[in-house]
């Protein structure tokens, strides 16, 4: 067999995706005639396949020093140089490559990826444009567009290009992923379902796909099969969710007899104070109990009954028998609308802090008390679209006989009030959720977005106001005007994603109504 033959032999096992045969053919090749460019470049190819970017930079750099001006060479030395993070490079090859062979679809969709990767977004979106121009069935740069409109909120757009290269490639499982969750970001769950259910039909193991349908079901109120579902989280490496600290098996819900369970927090505060409610139905089933919580939560936690201990890190391996997170007990627990856990109140304030806070909420005067929590954290993507700016709540200014009350911590608290809201911010002396609990606990009413402020005045049974972004979080469904995980909140939901005025101007006159 001559070296073209067993090239060629060597690119049909590399196709047929038999890398470990290919290699083989490849080396044979070397073996041969060492310096054989081609067989380097697809040696460095199938380690780029199998994550050794390291030994792909070294064989294709290689073979780009036998064949300098092989753009295919350049392009796919870029995608390894990527895969190690070194983008400066890689954007110098894809370049290299483009500048070989400028009118090749493939450099060019290549070329966009690594501008996006680097922020580039603009000249991106030339690239992948470019791409369709010469090669207007290639699916690829139609995706890479709809991640950029998805990423900038323009899902319409999105939809467009999602189904263009679904069209051009219909069995694309993240393609119809991106598709359900741009329908999503549009309200159109019915059809958002559907491609996410599409997806897990071509990969039936994908957790992400598992993810994104639990997140449509829970927000479509089937708690069943959505807490069924929301258990594939901990396989979603893009969730960055880590439970290294745990070991041994989880909680299924049976008896424990006596064993020791160990319950943590995996997520954000709001979580925590929704799913500590199961901690009663846990030990009835006889467990002794350990519970890892946020240290801000722990003083307010720490009154709930049926606990052993309350810890801020976790403990040996040694120290407990079998481990649930938190927001598993609603599965562990066959959750449904019927029976979620509905003791309220389950979390209560220190009595002395909130007798501290009632004699300064006296002093204050008359009217009406009411709390106010207007953003989340800047730095997560959800939280900023859950949130306001405090200018936007100038309707509460035209409400008289009303004090309110800033409950808002981090960067958004330095926001100026709008002209004539009364706000009163003593949220420097708010250094944990019991502080908070005990104001809260002394007000007539909190007004918030979805925070842990709202799940905070929940679980104490506090009437509290929620403003809902127009794609909610799941836990507050769809359509609902209430929760059947908090009977006193009242949701107040944009019926347009990003136009706050109509829930605002709803809640001001409902504020301006009320009598207490």
């Amino acid at each position: 067999m001559t070296i073209r033959e067993a090239l060629q032999t060597g690119i049909g096992h590399h196709v047929a995706g038999r890398l470990r045969e290919a290699e083989a053919v490849y080396r044979q090749i070397l073996n041969q005639q060492p310096n054989h460019s081609d067989s380097l470049h697809l040696l460095g190819v199938i380690a780029s396949q199998t994550g050794n970017h390291a030994a792909a930079i070294e064989l294709i750099g290689n073979a780009i020093k036998g064949s300098p001006n092989s753009a295919e060479y350049h392009s796919n030395l870029g995608l390894a140089l990527s895969g190690l993070g070194r983008m400066n490079e890689a954007l110098a090859a894809h370049r290299r490559a483009v500048a070989l062979q400028p009118n090749t679809a493939s450099f060019q969709n290549n070329l966009g990826n690594c501008l996006e990767a680097m922020g580039q977004t603009d000249h991106a979106v030339e690239c992948f444009r470019k791409a369709i121009m010469y090669k207007g069935d290639y699916p690829d740069p139609h995706y890479n567009l709809g991640n950029i409109h998805r990423n900038a909120g323009r899902f319409e757009e999105a939809v467009q290009r999602y189904r263009h290269a679904l069209a051009l490639r219909p069995t694309w499982s993240m393609a119809q992923s991106n598709l359900g969750l741009s329908l999503s970001s549009l309200g159109r769950y019915d059809e958002a379902l559907v491609m996410h259910r599409q997806a897990l039909s071509l990969l039936p193991e994908d957790p992400m796909a598992h993810w994104n349908l639990a997140l449509i079901l829970l927000r479509m109120g089937d708690l069943a099969r959505g807490l069924h579902e929301y258990e594939w989280r901990w396989k979603a490496r893009e969730l960055k969710l880590n439970r290294d600290q745990v070991q041994g098996p989880q909680w299924n819900g049976s008896e424990l007899a006596g064993r020791r369970i160990l319950l943590y927090c995996e997520q954000g505060f709001g979580d925590t104070i929704q799913f500590i409610r199961y901690v009663p139905m846990v030990a009835a089933r006889g467990g002794r109990i350990t519970v890892v919580c946020q240290s801000d939560l722990r003083r307010l936690l720490e009154r709930m009954g049926g606990v052993d201990r309350w810890l801020s890190e976790f403990p040996a391996p040694s120290e407990y028998d079998t481990q649930c997170p938190l927001a598993s007990l609603p599965s562990v627990m066959m959750t449904t609308l019927s029976n979620i856990p509905s003791t309220i109140p389950y979390l209560k304030p220190d009595e002395t802090l909130s007798q501290k806070w009632k004699d300064r909420l006296q002093a204050t005067g008359g009217g009406l008390k009411v709390g106010l929590s207007w953003a989340g954290k800047p730095a997560n993507p959800n939280d900023r679209n859950r949130s306001v700016e405090l200018r936007q709540l100038a309707a509460l200014a035209q409400v008289q006989n009303v004090t309110f009350f800033s409950l808002q911590k981090g960067d958004a608290a330095a926001q100026p009030a709008p002209a004539g809201l009364n706000l009163t911010d003593w949220t420097s002396e708010l250094t944990d959720f019991d502080e908070t609990a005990a104001l809260v606990a002394n007000l007539d009413l909190v007004i918030t977005v979805d925070t842990a402020v709202a799940h905070l005045a929940g679980a104490m049974g506090k009437p509290a106001w929620v403003l809902i972004p127009f794609v909610p979080d799941w836990r507050w469904m769809l359509n609902r005007t209430d929760t059947p995980w908090y009977p006193t909140l009242q949701l107040f939901r944009q019926e347009k994603a990003g136009d706050w005025k109509p829930p605002i101007a709803r809640l001001a006159k409902q504020l301006s109504e009320l009598k207490m």
